[in-house]
């Protein structure tokens, strides 16, 4: 009985872990979901920055909405993954969470990106802090 426990309690704490997602594995996000073309049109002097949507249980059923300077940019789900390209300076990303059945949860941050600067970021959700933006590279 112990070890039937342990196992089910193990099952159910993993189910509300979310993972990265790597670059190579994104799926792409469709055009439909990408509001603003300038943010996905590549141009020289750009900084490139990659956001990457977590994939697991947590947030799952839930779209991430990402606004980019207070402009909406797109709209991430779990395992998809967008490049945007911005002019190098400081720049405004929020993040929100919360239509249908999700919980309202939202983050904020300020980026500093140099001429030409690649970044990824992480764009997750977790039960009980909401949604985050983690640098990884």
């Amino acid at each position: 009985m112990l070890k039937f426990f342990t196992i089910a309690l193990t099952v159910l704490l993993s189910a509300c872990a979310t993972s990265a997602t790597p670059e190579s594995e994104a799926k792409p996000i469709p055009s439909t979901r990408v509001y603003e073309p300038q943010f996905v049109t590549p141009a020289e002097g750009l900084s490139e920055v990659v956001f990457l949507r977590d994939t697991g249980m947590t947030g799952a059923a839930c779209d991430l909405l990402v606004y980019v300077d207070n402009t909406r940019a797109f709209t991430a789900r779990p395992g998809e993954g967008i490049t945007v390209y911005l002019k190098p300076g400081e720049h405004f990303v929020r993040m929100e969470l919360g239509e249908g059945l999700c919980p309202k949860a939202s983050m904020s941050k300020d980026i500093e990106l140099s001429w030409g600067e690649s970044r990824v970021y992480r764009l997750g959700f977790e039960a009980y802090s909401g949604a985050r933006l983690v640098r990884l590279r």
